[in-house]
Formats: structure tokens, C-alpha cells, sequence
């Protein structure tokens, strides 16, 4: 789930929108059981009755329209990497409206110069230098805080993959199709990005 709305992406199991990876079962299998046939592909398909889709709500709606295919390759994901930019909101009494949201690099950017400098250039008293300075090591050390936890969960999912699952991931070719009709057009507008996750199709 993912928006420009949204501060970060949330990932959850497809049964919650009533979706599914199905085998594809061609007709002339048909006639065999198809419990015992091995499936070259799956589709993406939803158990969602159309008649209840007129009666969700906005924000379930909203869920649906947000939601990307999704899968875990470590071979396109790459470890997660620190940001040092940290957007600061500073909460100054009877002045925070002088105060726009700021960018702090704890990179590049000296706290103690950092402060005086927002302290100038907005205009405010000295007497909250202080608390400035504070709160900007408060936010800092929350971003860091994140940056961490994602950094630890990242690697508990690629620890938690067997070698078979790795392998499997590892070998897994992501094809992307469409239409052969001639009206409307599509030669134009073809593209093989799907999305962050796989970045691009190995074939379209």
C-alpha cells in the first residue's frame, strides 16, 4: 500500500483486499484433474463480489486503489541505507508560525550553527535556542531510530528465507504482457517498469 498521501509504505497479505496468486489451468487440461497438473502461471484474482464493491467505503476504496503486486527480491531490493536529511517541524510557543518546516543533514550540517542560523533568519528569541537545538536531536535520533528498525526487519526476512525460497527467488522471472490488438495503439505507450518493487520486467 502505497500513496503520496501515506509517509511510508505499509505491506500486507493480499487475503485482506480478498486477492490471490491462482494457478492458470489451460482448457485442454481440463479433463485431468487439476490438482495433479504443475501450473506454468498464476493470475492475480480477487474473490471480491462486485455487488459489494458498491457498497464499500471511501476509505476502503481508497485501500484498493493504493495497493501494488508485491513481492520480496532481495536480488532488486537492496539493503536499506540511511537518509541524513531529517525534516524538522519545531513546536515554539507563540512563535511557531514564524518557524517553516526546516531540512537538517546531521551529515553536513554543525547542530550548535545550525541553530543559531534558524534562530536568525526566523527572527526568534534566544531564549528558545535551546529547545531548538533539543528538538532537532529529538527528531534526529527518531529518524535514526527507524532507520534501524527497518535495517533489522529487511535482514530478518531475507534470514527467515530457506535456500530453497532463495534459489526459487533468485531464478523467478517477472514478464510483463500486453494486448496484440491494434486499436487502441499500445506500441506508444509500452514500458517495462512496473513498480519500485521490481524496477523492471527481465522480459516484456
Amino acid at each position: 500500500m502505497n500513496s503520496v498521501q501515506k509517509e511510508k509504505e505499509e505491506i500486507i497479505p493480499m487475503s485482506e483486499l480478498k486477492m490471490a496468486w491462482v494457478p492458470y489451468v489451460p482448457k485442454n487440461a481440463w479433463k485431468f484433474d487439476p490438482l495433479t497438473q504443475k501450473p506454468r502461471a498464476y493470475f492475480l484474482k480477487t474473490s471480491q463480489r462486485r455487488t459489494a464493491l458498491r457498497g464499500l467505503k471511501e476509505e476502503q476504496l481508497r485501500r484498493w486503489e493504493y495497493a501494488l503486486p508485491y513481492i520480496f527480491l532481495p536480488r532488486v531490493q537492496e539493503e536499506p541505507t540511511a537518509n541524513s536529511e531529517v525534516s524538522i517541524l519545531l513546536d515554539i510557543d507563540g512563535q511557531s508560525n514564524k518557524v517553516p518546516p526546516l531540512t537538517y543533514d546531521w551529515q553536513f550540517d554543525e547542530l550548535e550553527e545550525y541553530t543559531k542560523t534558524v534562530v536568525k533568519d526566523c527572527q526568534l528569541d534566544e531564549k528558545h535556542t535551546d529547545s531548538i537545538r533539543q528538538q532537532i536531536r529529538d527528531q534526529v535520533n527518531e529518524k535514526k531510530k527507524a532507520f534501524r528498525e527497518e535495517k533489522v526487519a529487511w535482514q530478518a526476512r531475507l534470514n527467515g528465507l530457506s535456500e530453497k525460497e532463495k534459489k526459487a527467488l533468485e531464478e523467478l522471472k517477472c514478464l510483463k504482457y500486453y494486448p496484440k490488438n491494434s486499436v487502441p495503439d499500445l506500441s506508444t505507450v509500452k514500458v517495462s517498469i512496473l513498480a519500485v518493487f521490481f524496477l523492471h520486467f527481465d522480459e516484456v
